[in-house]
């Protein structure tokens, strides 16, 4: 069984690796001086942001598909995810936060001011089952619109909570907690739906 596991943890990993070089591709992140000027607008007391913050922010307001952005407690991600999300408003783009917890993401999208989920919740909502298999391996699956779900009978109908369209930004916080199953099932959503997805966390995780 260890064999077995760890030679389908190496596929997953190649797999997962395949689909995100799919994804980076070269866009145009948004320049530095941009999100000064959000930044001034809407953060009070004439609060700024630093080169790294506006690079960071610009980038996820930006049009790369895949984004990355690391940094330890304390060095203003959330400052540079509100000005994110006002710059991705300003395109007519939307900023979804999703966290490992319901109560992480909660916390998030509260003090971003913007929708927010646990990132399971997220994905269920756009067909993904998952459970434990005889060996205690790990199963996913997922549902189509129009079909029963196993587990309760009823109609899977497609996404009604958690919506997303092209040019949205699916923000993963707390990024390095993210198992490779549910990273390899966030890549195929954001292949799917035209989004772009941004990996957020502490480098030290």
């Amino acid at each position: 069984v260890k064999g077995y596991m760890a030679g389908s943890t190496a596929a997953l990993k190649v797999e997962l690796a395949e689909r995100f070089d799919e994804l980076n591709v070269p866009g145009d992140p948004l320049s530095t001086d941009a999100m000064r000027l959000v930044a001034e607008a809407i953060l009070t007391n004439g609060g700024d942001i630093d080169d790294a913050q506006a690079q960071a922010a610009g980038a996820i307001a930006g049009t790369d598909r895949l984004v990355a952005v690391t940094g330890p407690a304390g060095t203003g991600k959330t400052t540079m995810l509100r000005v994110a999300n006002r710059a991705l408003a300003m395109q007519g783009r939307r900023l979804i936060v999703v966290a490992p917890t319901k109560k992480a993401a909660s916390v998030a999208g509260r003090e971003i001011g913007t929708t927010a989920s646990s990132i399971h919740a997220l994905l269920a909502d756009h067909g993904w089952r998952w459970g434990r298999d005889d060996a205690g391996a790990a199963t996913w699956t997922r549902l189509s619109a129009g079909q029963p779900d196993p587990s309760t009978g009823i109609v899977f109908a497609g996404p009604t909570r958690y919506p997303v369209s092209p040019g949205d930004r699916i923000v993963v916080d707390e990024a390095g907690m993210v198992d490779l199953y549910t990273a390899k099932a966030l890549a195929e959503l954001v292949t799917e739906t035209g989004s772009g997805l941004a990996m957020v966390g502490d480098h030290l995780q």
